[in-house]
């Protein structure tokens, strides 16, 4: 529902920039996309209410005020563009309000399935290295995404919640591209933590010399307030942590049991 509503606000942008798109085909369309606001709000408050009674509680809380503020301007502009729909001031200010929105809202949709889906997601036996490598690693991943290499050491296989650890990283890259930034070399480190019980996935400067499998780190379009907190909530429900160093960033989750201990899930 939401994934859909960013689009239908990606379609409208274009619309709005097209001299084709009279006042009169914009009145039959804003309607719609103004109602579109409601059931959007709807649909994070039962996204947030997934984790209300957990200790992402208040991560989903700053998650579900940061996209009520974002739709109210959103509805602002809605509203200004319905009333005068011929207005050149008015379409423009529709745009910049849309191409703020729309990134923020998917930004957001993704945080709040995250913190969903590490509370409930069951575990399976994987090669941790070999699942990034394969996500990150296709084509179709390196579109506006930043090249980066992996590399993983000591761990084979791991009893990992696959769909969240793959979004956890991916979600958790940003972080480090907006800091290293764009032209910036960038590894991905995955391995054991000293104690032997946590996974961790590293983001950290790329050596000149360094090795790697190639990948492309995805580059979130906006960055929203809540993301770290978001993040380090999802982290938490997993048993892990959210580092954030000058030079490097880096998530965590339990990895328990390791590969040998099995009837694990």
């Amino acid at each position: 529902m939401i994934r859909d509503f960013v689009g239908a606000l990606t379609n409208l942008e274009g619309l709005l920039g097209s001299p084709r798109v009279g006042p009169r085909a914009l009145s039959a369309l804003l309607p719609g996309v103004y109602a579109g606001c409601t059931s959007v709000r709807s649909a994070f408050v039962v996204l947030v209410d997934a984790v209300a009674a957990t200790t992402a509680a208040a991560a989903g809380a700053e998650l579900r005020e940061s996209v009520g503020a974002r739709l109210e301007a959103l509805e602002r502009a809605l509203e200004s563009a319905t009333r005068a729909p011929a207005a050149a001031t008015a379409r423009l200010a529709l745009e910049r309000a849309i191409r703020r929105s729309a990134p923020e809202l998917e930004h957001a949709r993704a945080l709040a399935e995250l913190l969903a889906l590490a509370q409930r997601e069951q575990r399976a036996l994987v090669a941790p290295g070999l699942l990034l490598r394969d996500a990150l690693g296709s084509p179709e991943a390196a579109s506006g995404a930043q090249p980066a290499l992996l590399r993983w050491s000591g761990v084979d296989d791991a009893w990992l919640p696959v769909g969240t650890f793959v979004r956890l990283v991916e979600l958790a890259a940003p972080l480090a591209t907006w800091r290293a930034g764009p032209s910036s070399a960038v590894r991905l480190r995955v391995s054991l933590s000293r104690a032997g019980d946590h996974l961790v996935a590293r983001f950290e400067p790329a050596p000149a010399t360094a090795s790697g499998e190639p990948i492309f780190l995805p580059r979130a379009p906006s960055r929203i307030e809540p993301a770290e907190g978001a993040l380090a909530a999802a982290c938490g429900l997993l048993g892990g942590a959210l580092e954030r160093r000058p030079d490097a960033v880096s998530v965590s989750l339990v990895a328990r049991p390791l590969a040998g201990a099995a009837g694990a899930g």
